[in-house]
């Protein structure tokens, strides 16, 4: 196939495989994951495969309780609108999906956020479903004028495991000029399982 969409658009709802050889795609929209697929480098080296927003758009939106990103690189992701949307860079949905040995790199949040509703220039999660696997989370950022959360990860739900969140940055632009982590924001029942904060 020529682009992941129109691999993923061939795929049966439940059980197929999308193997993307090494190279970089670049994505002309935002791919949703909403059927039990699993998307997966062919050499299981994240870096060899990257999925690119291009800085203009988020890449991927899983949403499916068996909705699989495996070892890829995802990168560039952008949100400028709507307000309150989590995850510029890769977003986990309320039907939920799983994310293991990815890099999440390279996002920029720039939509409008109030308290616990939206963040997360790498990695947004909404769903109890959502897991967040053995993944380096790193150089997103977020920069909004209201609630600043999670530069590299925001989290209302589920849990991320054995992760590295680095060097991701929080920033506000005025208004109630409240900052809630530049590395990680968890709400409600979100967990953080042995991951090292940076």
């Amino acid at each position: 196939f020529a682009t992941l969409a129109k691999a993923y658009a061939a795929a049966a709802d439940t059980g197929d495989e999308i193997v993307v050889k090494p190279g970089t795609y670049v994505m002309s929209a935002s791919l949703t994951v909403a059927k039990a697929v699993t998307i997966r480098s062919s050499t299981g080296i994240a870096e060899d495969v990257k999925i690119d927003g291009n800085k203009a758009r988020r890449p991927i939106v899983l949403n499916h309780t068996e909705a699989k990103l495996l070892n890829v690189c995802v990168q560039n992701g952008y949100i400028g609108s709507p307000s309150y949307e989590p995850g510029a860079t890769v977003k986990i949905d309320t039907a939920g999906g799983v994310l293991e040995g990815c890099i999440i790199r390279g996002g920029n949040h720039n939509a409008y956020t109030t308290r616990g509703n939206g963040g997360g220039g790498g990695v947004g999660c909404l769903s109890d479903a959502g897991r967040i696997v053995n993944c380096v989370i790193t150089n997103n950022s977020i920069n909004v004028n209201d609630y600043t959360q999670g530069g590299g990860l925001y989290m209302t739900k589920g849990k991320a495991i054995n992760c590295f969140i680095g060097y991701n940055t929080g920033k506000q632009g005025g208004n109630k000029g409240v900052t809630r982590g530049g590395g990680a924001s968890l709400q409600g029942s979100a967990t953080l399982v042995n991951c090292t904060i940076a």
